[in-house]
């Protein structure tokens, strides 16, 4: 059965159209925000557990294509793989997600339509667009724009692209990667600036992203920079911050520093020291533990036991209280300074811990509780430690001699994986007007010391980023927004190149391959049918998106004029569209240079190959899904048809041949008689008559 055209086009067009929808108004400068409400079932499920506050709260405002696409429930095959394709680009390339769903819908609904309006084979045009992604790659490294200062020059002279190119392996690992300031930070404000739309806070959070960037990882080699990879989850620790109106303060960051909250009973004071020691533990310290009742009680308010008597209880809550004094007096004998613990520590635990035995090293112990296990893991990064996850058994024979005082091997091991060293600590009180005390009272650990050959040596590993906001969901998109702007300039230091913004690379790329085809029809410069079909369509599906930003905009400016406008004029070359409402009508093409508006070379690139493979591998499934129509012009069915005929299904229905049983009995009946004439024929009875004779006579 051959299925009609419209039929097939509509199976995944329509589930990319449905995407490409929500995506549209949110691309670009002017780009809208998306209400996502909470599905049916989430709300039903919600109303009858009683928490109607958790469904207010489902509603989201975003704009950004990944977290739309995450929060749309849409149950197709193309959405997930979408989907997929959405989740690989942004763990690759941290940006680009709108441009990729809008290339991808355009282009697979041009290529579709184009297939049934020529009657050509999918898999032609699949190669086709395969060998146009080898050549739009070369096009894309023209565009390049070099993020790396000449170290040799005092002009502030940037590396050509042409220049690092042509370096040697063993050169470019030796490169001294230093960043120009300027460029990092347009590049990282033109990401953030089209998804929080206010210039005041985008500006504030490029400052905080590019200052803490350039701080920790420039220069530095190439080779260096690949031995110590950028990661942001072991380096960076985010203080979100919501500050009441009467204050103005803004976000920044510290290096090699952590905030902690005061929890304890009672105060404490830090003075500047030239070294502090640090240790971690993941064990809980509770000696107030002995809340019962009668034969049944609870320890620690979750560990239900029953227990025979009162004598028994008491016996294993004396137990458990030795073992945690033992705790408390290995720790102490550790002689350091600050005692930061995952778990739980309670108010007799921390009295002892901080006042028993007086101070240490001329000031008492301090003692945190309670800290986020992420936050630990950052701090055991930043200081290069271990924690203690059993204080007994991992620091058994480790603890310094009370005879000698002399440190043995095992000592040394001890404080080299366990005990991290600060310069010093301060007490921030909440009256105060420094920025991170506004919600609470706060400790600040600063200058983190690491070991580099055995000395003691200072360099920047981690980073606190305090982020602030009036309200929560200004919080959340500043918090949101500086995620993506450490994504976009990891980018930058890692490929060492960005792109020009503003669609002057979509532009240039689709004026490239309408030339190609000019070309191509002047001197058949090699390319065949199929190749000129290809940069057809990807031309036009770079051209759109330039369109949906003039929508957006709420420009009145026919985009085929200026696309006419910028084909024929090589003025125009490397220029972008300008958004500018004002100055549009007279200069409708910006450079993007001038302007400070860039891109990262990493999402452009992965933006174009994730394209291609996505459309491909859709035009791939409508050739297996879908047969191809092997008459142009078959003849429609009739308008009427009985009910018999309507309900015929869509597939051939394989029938056997009918059997004609009374012809076969009449054939095995006639061979039976020719069997029968031919064993009592007159010739065949003599024959057997001799055989008889002959057997007996002998």
């Amino acid at each position: 059965m051959v299925i009609e055209s419209n039929q097939r086009a509509d199976v995944i067009v329509t589930a990319l159209s449905t995407l490409s929808t929500l995506i549209k108004p949110c691309f670009g400068l002017n780009g809208t925000f998306q209400m996502m409400l909470p599905s049916h079932d989430d709300t039903n499920s919600n109303h009858n557990g009683g928490d109607q506050q958790q469904s207010a709260d489902s509603i989201t405002l975003t704009n950004k294509a990944s977290e739309i696409l995450k929060l749309v429930k849409l149950d197709h095959p193309i959405s997930d793989i979408i989907k997929r394709t959405m989740t690989s680009l942004e763990y690759v390339a941290y940006d680009g997600g709108c441009q990729l769903v809008l290339l991808i819908e355009r282009l697979s609904r041009d290529a579709m339509e184009m297939i049934e309006d020529r009657h050509i084979h999918p898999i032609s045009l699949v190669y086709a667009l395969q060998k146009l992604g080898k050549r739009i790659e070369p096009m894309l490294s023209s565009c390049r724009v070099s993020l790396l200062m000449n170290n040799n020059s005092d002009d502030g002279e940037r590396l050509k692209p042409e220049d690092i190119d042509a370096m040697s392996s063993d050169q470019i690992k030796e490169l001294i990667i230093n960043v120009d300031p300027r460029l990092l930070y347009s590049t990282v404000h033109s990401s953030i600036y089209t998804k929080l739309k206010d210039q005041q806070q985008a500006s504030e959070v490029a400052d905080v992203v590019s200052g803490m960037m350039m701080a920790m990882y420039n220069k530095r080699t190439v080779s260096q920079q690949m031995r110590q990879r950028i990661n942001f989850r072991d380096q960076v620790i985010i203080t979100p911050i919501i500050q009441s109106s009467n204050k103005h303060f803004k976000s920044s960051f510290i290096l090699n520093s952590f905030i902690l909250d005061l929890d304890h009973h009672h105060h404490m004071t830090c003075k500047t020291s030239e070294s502090m020691s640090i240790i971690l533990i993941n064990e809980p310290l509770e000696m107030d533990n002995s809340k019962g009742d009668g034969n049944s009680g609870k320890i620690a308010d979750t560990t239900a036991i029953s227990f025979t008597s009162s004598q028994h209880m008491n016996e294993l809550l004396d137990k458990q209280k030795d073992i945690t004094m033992s705790k408390i007096r290995r720790l102490r004998q550790l002689n350091v300074d600050v005692v930061i613990s995952s778990c739980n520590i309670d108010d007799t635990s921390m009295k002892i811990l901080s006042d028993d035995g007086g101070p240490i090293n001329g000031r008492p112990m301090m003692v945190l509780r309670n800290v986020s296990k992420q936050l630990m893991g950052v701090i055991s990064k930043g200081l290069d430690i271990k924690s203690l996850n059993s204080i007994l058994h991992q620091t058994t024979n480790m603890v310094t001699n009370p005879n000698t005082g002399d440190d043995d091997s095992w000592q040394q091991s001890f404080k080299k994986h366990f005990v991290g060293r600060m310069k010093h600590a301060t007490l921030l009180d909440i009256n105060s007007n420094s920025l991170s005390s506004l919600k609470s009272n706060k400790v600040q650990f600063s200058g983190i010391i690491s070991r580099d050959d055995g000395q003691l040596v200072e360099q920047p590993m981690m980073a606190t980023v305090m982020l602030v906001a009036t309200t929560p969901l200004t919080l959340r998109y500043k918090v949101g927004s500086f995620v993506t702007g450490c994504g976009v300039a990891k980018c930058c230091f890692e490929d060492l190149f960005i792109l020009p913004g503003a669609q002057s690379v979509e532009l240039s790329i689709a004026k490239q391959l309408r030339r190609q085809q000019q070309q191509n029809k002047e001197d058949s410069s090699g390319l065949d049918v199929f190749d000129i079909m290809a940069n057809k369509l990807m031309a036009r599906a770079l051209e759109s998106l330039s369109n949906i930003l003039l929508l957006n905009s709420g420009s009145q400016t026919l985009h085929i004029d200026l696309l006419h406008q910028y084909n024929n004029n090589d003025d125009n070359d490397g220029k972008g569209i300008n958004l500018d409402l004002r100055t549009r009508t007279t200069t409708p093409f910006i450079d993007p240079s001038h302007h400070g508006i860039y891109d990262t070379y990493r999402s452009k690139l992965f933006t174009m190959r994730n394209v291609i493979d996505v459309v491909c591998l859709l035009l791939k499934i409508d050739q297996i899904v879908y047969p191809r129509q092997t008459q142009p012009h078959q003849q429609s069915p009739p308008q009427q048809q009985s009910q018999s005929q309507q309900k015929q299904p869509n597939y051939i229905e394989f029938k056997p041949p009918p059997l004609n049983i009374q012809m076969a009995e009449q054939r095995q009946l006639e061979q039976t008689r020719k069997k029968n004439q031919m064993f009592y024929s007159k010739s065949e009875v003599e024959r057997r008559q001799k055989l008889s004779s002959a057997l007996l006579g002998t």
